[in-house]
């Protein structure tokens, strides 16, 4: 009797054991930041398996290959999307930074457009997409806006689209947000005389 309460005991524990680690396994590793990238891998894995969901609305596409927010990119890889680089500097963030003070950023000028990249202060190699600013036709977002498109293009490409409010009250002559405010991931459209003259994607440090 002994022995077989031993033995159940001990399968008891087993089970145990290996449905921890089944869990273990089918949950999503968060990464840094608190959060996954849209394909569903940790900001922290994505270098190794980047994205290539061209729907995605915080991303730009060149060629219909996409440059995703959150995703790891190498400068290898950027080039081969946005040609080479004009100017490149980095930066390690100080004590004003907080809790990412000691973090590296990496800003890359390219043709047409500005890219910043970030890695936690304990990698430093590993870079994900912090900010794209684009001022030429090189890239388009997922839904065809790219400079130049028009006003009536913009709205019609993105459905219920908000005015940023800063000050400004022209439709013509003012900035437009998608998604909330609160979000952490942005897509802002600078609009002059009713034409989108600059696109900036960007994550807001937490």
């Amino acid at each position: 009797m002994k022995s077989g309460r031993k033995s159940n005991i001990l399968m008891f524990f087993i089970t145990v054991i290996v449905c921890a680690a089944l869990l273990s396994a089918c949950n999503g590793k968060p990464n840094d930041l608190g959060y996954e990238t849209g394909n569903g891998v940790s900001a922290g894995a994505a270098g190794e398996q980047n994205s290539q969901d061209i729907t995605n609305d915080y991303s730009l596409l060149a060629d219909n290959r996409p440059l995703i927010l959150g995703d790891h990119y190498d400068e290898a890889a950027l080039s081969a999307l946005l040609g080479k680089p004009i100017s490149e500097s980095k930066e390690v963030l100080g004590r004003e930074a907080d809790t990412f003070a000691g973090s590296h950023i990496k800003a890359l000028e390219y043709e047409g457009c500005m890219v910043k990249l970030f890695s936690p202060q304990d990698d430093g190699e590993k870079f994900w997409l912090m900010s794209l600013d684009l001022t030429d036709t090189k890239l388009q977002t997922p839904r065809g806006i790219t400079i130049g498109s028009t006003l009536e293009q913009l709205k019609e490409a993105y459905k219920g689209i908000e005015i940023i409010p800063d000050g400004r009250t022209n439709a013509d002559n003012c900035a437009y947000r998608l998604g909330r405010a609160t979000e952490y991931k942005h897509i802002t459209f600078e609009v002059e005389k009713g034409m989108v003259k600059e696109i900036k994607l960007f994550i807001v440090l937490p």
